[in-house]
């Protein structure tokens, strides 16, 4: 059974942003709010929830998803399918509830994705699983999805809490830069990738979070980051 908005909300602080599926994916306003989070420091995260059984939603902002800087956790439960599924993917963490089913289902309705799955499910669990999953339409439960990749956890709210609080307690500044450096990578050869690497580190020594870290760490005391 679905849990409510406040269920929800009381695992996570303040600083975590909500989104219901399909419900906060639906209107030209949430486009915008997933787009300011390129500017919005203040969300330290974003967990997507809901009804993944749907394939009711505004499907541009799939891609849109895709680039936003800050981590992205999806915590799915029941069945994901088609193009709910694509946008599961691209969230940085996937957990999973222990009932839920994942299935790709379009070849045997004679459609092929077209929200991204080739591409990122391929980068995600490789060519032979992506194959396998896109061309049977085999529908895999929580046990196989972890085998295989997709899913890196299997639990409920709390395991998504514990994740959710640690990705919080960085430095926001230094979860964005890494979070560009592993996806730029997948694109770039290892020398551009390197590269780029170092110059966000470079980046990273200017600001104050950065002293922050290095005050608290020989100080031995919580580090109290503040986005600059």
């Amino acid at each position: 059974m679905q849990k409510s908005e406040d269920e929800i909300r009381k695992y996570f602080p303040k600083e975590i942003a909500l989104l219901r599926f399909p419900r906060d994916f639906q209107t030209y306003w949430n486009r915008e709010f997933l787009e300011s989070l390129s500017s919005d420091f203040t969300i330290r995260a974003v967990v997507l929830y809901g009804d993944w059984d749907s394939t009711d939603f505004d499907h541009k902002l799939v891609n849109i998803l895709d680039e936003v800087p800050t981590p992205v956790i999806a915590y799915l439960e029941g069945s994901c399918r088609d193009e709910a599924l694509e946008l599961a993917l691209t969230a940085d963490l996937r957990i999973a509830s222990s009932d839920a089913t994942f299935q790709f289902s379009y070849v045997s309705q004679g459609r092929m994705p077209s929200n991204g799955a080739t591409p990122r499910l391929t980068r995600i669990v490789g060519t032979a699983q992506a194959m396998r999953l896109l061309l049977s339409s085999e529908q895999i439960n929580a046990t196989e999805s972890t085998r295989i990749g997709l899913v890196q956890v299997i639990g409920g709210l709390e395991e998504v809490s514990k994740s959710i609080k640690l990705i919080a307690s960085a430095a926001p500044i230094a979860a964005r830069y890494t979070k560009e450096s592993i996806k730029a990578s997948l694109e770039l050869s290892a020398f551009q990738a390197q590269r780029l690497e170092n110059d966000l580190s470079v980046l990273l020594q200017s600001t104050e979070d950065r002293k922050e870290g290095l005050r608290s760490y020989f100080r031995k005391e919580n580090p109290d980051f503040r986005s600059r």
